[in-house]
């Protein structure tokens, strides 16, 4: 795990494009559908539904590689420590695996708050904030979407 956080990092930058093309073709594809079709076609649907939890899935998982990245990143200036620069503490864990990583990414995703795991530094916490904020406007637009799409069956 620990060498493989540290060297399939895409970057901040490259996470965030990723992550947000995935949010925007999957909303994108729910409003486009229903505003184009009153009767859509079923694969057609089938598939702009399945790109929401898709795209949400996408979020979380990108978000778990960047923090097991920056968790396993040489601490100190330049990489000069070779211990690793941490940011997280899970409980009863010396050395947090995968799982851990998406636990805690999944965690953020669903409640924009963090749980059991405590966050010790602040590149995690800017990280772990700005993964709180991007998940609660997703879900928020998902909700709303949902709310919109039910009140626009019944009328």
């Amino acid at each position: 795990m620990r060498r493989r956080a540290c060297y399939e990092d895409e970057g901040i930058v490259l996470i965030a494009i990723i992550t947000l093309a995935a949010i925007t073709l999957s909303i994108g594809s729910i409003f486009t559908l229903f505003s184009q079709a009153k009767h859509p076609d079923a694969l057609a649907l089938a598939l702009a539904i399945a790109s929401v939890p898709l795209g949400w899935l996408t979020l979380h998982t990108l978000a778990a590689f960047h923090y097991a990245h920056l968790y396993y990143t040489s601490g100190g200036p330049k990489g000069e420590d070779p211990k690793d620069a941490g940011g997280l503490a899970f409980p009863s864990t010396d050395e947090p695996i995968g799982w851990d990583f998406l636990y805690y990414s999944f965690v953020v995703g669903m409640t924009a708050q963090v749980s059991d795991v405590q966050v010790l530094t602040t590149p995690m916490r800017r990280l772990t904030l700005a993964h709180g904020v991007v998940s609660f406007f997703y879900n928020t637009v998902i909700l709303a979407l949902a709310v919109s799409l039910v009140a626009g069956q019944t009328s």
